[in-house]
């Protein structure tokens, strides 16, 4: 605003500004780099988590919310007069009717709420067959503050933040204190502090009013390549405008302390600075090495402030980069196969087709298998897709069946009754897992089979759910002693697995005798243990190289960072050299220096990401394994860090040849100029 009586200076000030941005091109690129590549990051990854989210809410939209199979037409009828139903669709079948239900409000319940609603309808009108749209169930909330996802996008999010708002002050900050006689001779002729705030705004809004258009640009269309099917304008447009004032608002404050030392120069001050820098510390020793290395480490020494933010910048990344990979190179896929089916033997063999056929046939199967001379033991499991129904709930499951020498191994999950397995066969009998909705001993269960076979069972007992994370064979809600299945002439699917156990020694005769035995039958398939650990090693590399390649993308930001701090700095001290040039050092010796200060710097940052990097990865991995993470053993990641450190110094030497090259072109009697 410009007061009565007084000049409106806003041209020249924005002239001014302008200018300072194109005379100043190490600025203005890392500082439009930085602004548009932060931009770009937040609204890619925005739009895709928001895409994701759409794309499962576009997929449940028109789709019943709830099936009710098999009923009666006085439960049609009801269910028209519920309350809580917003739509029903109802299809005559052979059992009966089927319903596709919508409930009032669904969208704005949680998956609890809903999950309780359909159950109270389903029990107030004694419906037994329901199935719910999983995916409509998972575009609700959870009902928690924030879900892992989320944490992990907010986490990334803000370290965006935080390195963007680092890289943009230390360029700032650097240039400030290049320009303090520019600033100082304007002070002279008449420039307030006002307009000195005005100039550096002017930078502000330049810098921004091109970068962030430029980077949502780029992050939306990352965000529809990647989700081109969640793609919705008005959350772009919404997500655009908070990201603009969030980036704005990182720049205003990265800007305050560039923007407190532009105020303080006075003319005095500025007319008595020479090489001083406003971050100098002056030394009181009498004697200084003056080799290439005693130099680069007085003037790191002597203007620490400005150093410390780029060596911390680039050793906090390169901790995350050392985190992530510890992580990855600590997990023990040999840990996970053992946890597995596998902890009962070396080799499985799968097959599939109907139960009362394939029963005779793996008998036969494991006989031939037991005459090998190197077998120890043979362990089966068979299973069979159901649907079930209960006193107050219904779902779809796996069935295990077990024989008695199975049932010997899980009396010791036992929660709740006796568990005798020839009384639950007298008796009719099936054993539920702990966790089941609305079961529990003593109630009835109705089994649907695969062949449309309906049988009903009284459960006999309930296990503990320690049964899965302990047995891993085991994958449903329900056990069946095997002379139930056998008593009802059953003629549905079931999957037969042998878990096969043989003598260490010898194994690779073992491996080739099964081999043949499996060939010369149909139908079935074997897997050895180490195939098992070759492909959890891959699953294992593919998760690694995905979160090394986000720290991978979050490291670049500190890259800039360290770059902007060697071509500033080296540009900020061309009087420097050229004073030390005058006086007899040579073009190769200020280079030496100009190299073994980066060294120094590089060498801070990688000392403080190895130290940092033990230290929390101990405590990360411990405090996994405390978490229940069992495949977990500390491990120091020592190849990939060994890599990061050459290519960290590569790049950090690459680009100070690069700047003090630049710098030669530029005459001696030139840089000796007091103003630039």
């Amino acid at each position: 605003m410009t007061w009565p009586l007084e000049n409106d200076t806003s041209a020249i000030t924005k002239k001014i500004a302008k200018n300072d941005i194109d005379k100043n091109r190490v600025k203005k690129v890392f500082s439009l780099t930085t602004i548009v590549f932060a931009t770009a990051l937040l609204m890619m990854l925005i739009m895709f988590e928001s895409g994701y989210e759409t794309t499962k809410d576009r997929m449940a939209e028109g789709q019943p919310q709830v099936v009710f199979y098999d009923l009666s037409q006085q439960q049609i009828e009801l269910l028209y007069s519920e309350e809580n139903i917003e739509s029903i669709k109802v299809t005559e079948t052979e059992n009966g009717y089927d319903a596709s239900i919508t409930i009032v409000d669904a969208t704005k319940m949680t998956q609890y709420g809903f999950s309780s609603a359909v159950d109270n309808i389903s029990s107030k009108y004694d419906i037994h067959h329901v199935t719910r749209n999983d995916l409509f169930i998972d575009s609700l909330p959870n009902g928690g503050l924030l879900n892992q996802k989320n944490m992990v996008l907010m986490g990334v999010a803000i370290f965006i933040i935080i390195v963007s708002a680092l890289v943009i002050y230390n360029v700032f900050y650097l240039s400030v204190v290049n320009q303090v006689r520019q600033f100082g001779q304007l002070r002279t002729v008449g420039m307030t502090q006002q307009q000195t705030k005005k100039i550096m705004r002017y930078e502000r809004k330049f810098l921004c009013r091109i970068g962030v258009p430029i980077g949502l640009l780029i992050g939306g269309l990352a965000g529809y390549l990647l989700q081109p099917d969640g793609w919705d304008w008005i959350a772009a447009v919404v997500w655009g405008i908070i990201i603009s004032v969030i980036i704005n608002f990182v720049v205003k404050v990265s800007l305050n302390r560039p923007t407190k030392i532009a105020l303080s120069i006075s003319p005095i001050l500025s007319s008595k600075y020479m090489m001083e820098r406003f971050d100098c510390k002056v030394t009181n020793k009498e004697k200084r090495k003056l080799s290439s290395l005693g130099l680069a480490i007085i003037s790191i020494t002597s203007h620490w402030k400005s150093i410390l933010v780029s060596v911390l910048s680039l050793g906090l990344s390169g901790l995350l980069f050392v985190l992530a990979a510890t992580y990855t190179a600590s997990i023990d896929p040999e840990s996970i196969v053992k946890k597995d089916v596998y902890q009962y033997g070396q080799f499985v063999i799968d097959t599939t087709g109907k139960y009362s056929e394939k029963v005779s046939e793996i008998e036969n199967f494991k006989q031939k298998i037991m005459e090998l001379p190197n077998i120890s033991n043979i362990k089966q499991v068979v299973e069979t897709d159901i649907s079930w129904a209960g006193k107050n709930s219904t779902g779809k499951d796996q069935l295990s069946i077990i024989t008695d020498n199975d049932f010997a191994s899980i009396q010791q999950f036992r929660e709740s009754g006796d568990l005798d397995y020839q009384q639950l066969v007298q008796s009719n009998q099936i054993v539920a897992v702990n966790g089941v909705e609305g079961i529990s001993k003593g109630d009835t269960v109705e089994f649907t089979f695969g062949d449309g076979t309906q049988k009903t069972y009284t459960v006999g007992g309930v296990l503990d759910g320690d049964l899965y994370s302990n047995t891993a064979i085991y994958g449903g809600w329900f056990l069946m002693p095997a002379e139930l299945i056998t008593e009802n002439s059953a003629s549905f699917d079931v999957s037969i697995r042998l878990i096969v156990k043989a003598n260490d020694t010898g194994l690779e005769h073992t491996i080739i005798s099964l081999e043949k035995l499996v060939d010369m039958s149909d139908g079935l398939t074997l897997t050895t243990m180490q195939e098992a650990i070759a492909s959890k090693e891959a699953t294992i590399r593919q998760v690694g190289i995905s979160i090394i390649g986000v720290t991978l993308f979050l490291l670049l930001f500190s890259i800039i960072t360290f770059a902007s701090t060697i071509i500033t700095n080296i540009a900020t001290k061309k009087r420097e050299y050229a004073m030390l040039q005058s006086i007899g050092m040579t073009w190769k010796q200020t280079g030496k220096m100009a190299l073994c200060e980066s060294c120094v710097l590089a060498v801070g940052s990688l000392i403080l990401t190895l130290i940092l990097g033990i230290i929390l990865g101990q405590i990360l991995i411990k405090g996994l394994i405390s978490a229940g993470i069992f495949y977990l053993s500390y491990t120091f990641p020592l190849t990939l860090f060994t890599v990061y450190c050459i290519v960290v110094v590569l790049i950090i030497l690459t680009i100070t040849i690069s700047a003090f090259y630049s710098l030669q072109k530029t005459p001696l009697v030139e840089r000796l100029r007091i103003v630039d």
